[in-house]
């Protein structure tokens, strides 16, 4: 009971959540110094400077 309880906590922390979703690569050379955000299936090319906001009750774990 307490190994289900501890899966259970672990599956909904924020923070567990973002960090298995969230991949940055920072491929100078593959991408003209260009850093990739994937977040899941989804990539993105960095150009620019990212800035991240969160809000509501999961926001403090993240």
């Amino acid at each position: 009971a307490l190994k289900l309880f501890r899966t259970a906590v672990t599956a909904a922390d924020p923070y567990e959540c973002v960090k298995q979703h969230l991949i940055f690569h920072n491929n100078n050379q593959l991408n003209n110094d260009k850093a990739e955000l994937h977040i899941g299936s989804n990539h993105i090319i960095l150009n620019h400077n990212l800035y991240v906001a969160a809000f509501g009750k999961a926001a403090i774990g993240i």
